[in-house]
């Protein structure tokens, strides 16, 4: 196995439902690895992507064609892996830059540079992975877990990453009509 040195930011990823019924009524929390699954199923059928500034839409044709020509990020792949009696799903992110349509190269034996140019539908893109510790088995699961991210430049960055994530959850909870129950004492 290859090692490679990368700066890595720690951080939470806290799964909190919310609700716009009073305080007393909680909804129910869901786990990491259920919400991670939504995210993945997602993006099999091509729609765990986020424009960003582009005018949302429910129907995700119209979302995508109002995100032409708009930076965005998307989970590229995602993954679990078990090692040491634990858990982690690993998320791979792309994010592209609308602005970026060239790259720099430099020949490493005479110094000679030159730029790379996309076509007109080509743009800049960063990449960075995302690693999720879920509980171990039998561990209590209180909705808060420890995650690794991948620092890089460019658009993958912990806003941006959040801003997918609860997206992505919110279009599903809303295409199948997550509700719950609020009785009230008469």
């Amino acid at each position: 196995m290859k090692v490679y040195e990368r700066l890595v930011i720690l951080n939470h990823m806290v799964s909190r439902s919310s609700s716009k019924a009073g305080q007393e009524f909680t909804p129910p929390t869901h786990s990491a690895e259920e919400l991670l699954g939504i995210v993945e199923m997602r993006r099999l059928l091509g729609f765990a992507v986020e424009y960003l500034g582009a005018t949302d839409d429910t129907d995700e044709a119209i979302r995508a064609a109002n995100g032409l020509n708009h930076d965005f990020i998307r989970l590229k792949n995602s993954y679990s892996i078990e090692e040491d009696g634990r858990k982690y799903i690993v998320l791979f992110f792309e994010s592209a830059n609308q602005m970026e349509k060239s790259l720099s190269v430099i020949h490493q034996r005479n110094f000679r540079g030159r730029q790379i140019s996309g076509d007109e539908d080509e743009v800049g893109a960063s990449t960075a992975h995302v690693v999720v510790r879920l509980p171990a088995n039998g561990e209590y699961d209180d909705g808060s877990y420890r995650c690794a991210i991948e620092h890089v430049s460019g658009g993958v960055t912990r806003k941006n990453i959040s801003a997918l994530l609860r997206r992505q959850l919110r279009r599903h909870a809303r295409a199948e009509d997550w509700t719950f129950e609020i009785y009230r004492k008469n």
